[in-house]
C-alpha cells in the first residue's frame, strides 16, 4: 500500500528503491532464512508495484550465533538526494551492494 502511494505522489521515473541492514546469522537456518526471505519478499513486492528491482545497497551484519545484534546509523539528505549508512563494523563481504538476483551468490560469501 505504501509503495502505491509513494508511486501515486511521484512523477515517473523519479523512484529509486534501496534495501539495507539486516541480520544474517551464519550456520543458523532460522536467521539465513528470515533475511533470505525478506530480500526475496522486498524484491518482490517493488518489481510488482513499481516495475524496477530495488538495489541492496548494503549486504546484512554478518552476526555470530550468540553475539548481541548491533544496528546500523542511516540518514538521508533530501536535498542532495545522499544515503549515509553507519555501521559500527565492516565486513568486507557484507558491505558490497548487489542486486537480489545475486543473493544466492552474496550468500556464499557471507558463509565462507
Amino acid at each position: 500500500t505504501r509503495l502505491e502511494e509513494l508511486k501515486k505522489q511521484s512523477a515517473e521515473g523519479t523512484l529509486d528503491a534501496v534495501i539495507i541492514g539486516g541480520n544474517y546469522t551464519k550456520n543458523d537456518p532460522f536467521y539465513e532464512k528470515n533475511y533470505l526471505d525478506s530480500i526475496r519478499l522486498l524484491e518482490q513486492e517493488v518489481q510488482s508495484e513499481l516495475g524496477f528491482n530495488p538495489v541492496v545497497m548494503t549486504g546484512p551484519k554478518i552476526v555470530r550465533h550468540g553475539e548481541r545484534e548491533s544496528h546500523d546509523d542511516i540518514y538521508y539528505d533530501n536535498e542532495k538526494r545522499r544515503l549515509y549508512i553507519m555501521r559500527p563494523e565492516v565486513g568486507n563481504a557484507s558491505t558490497e551492494s548487489f542486486l537480489p538476483s545475486d543473493l544466492e551468490k552474496q550468500k556464499e560469501k557471507w558463509n565462507a
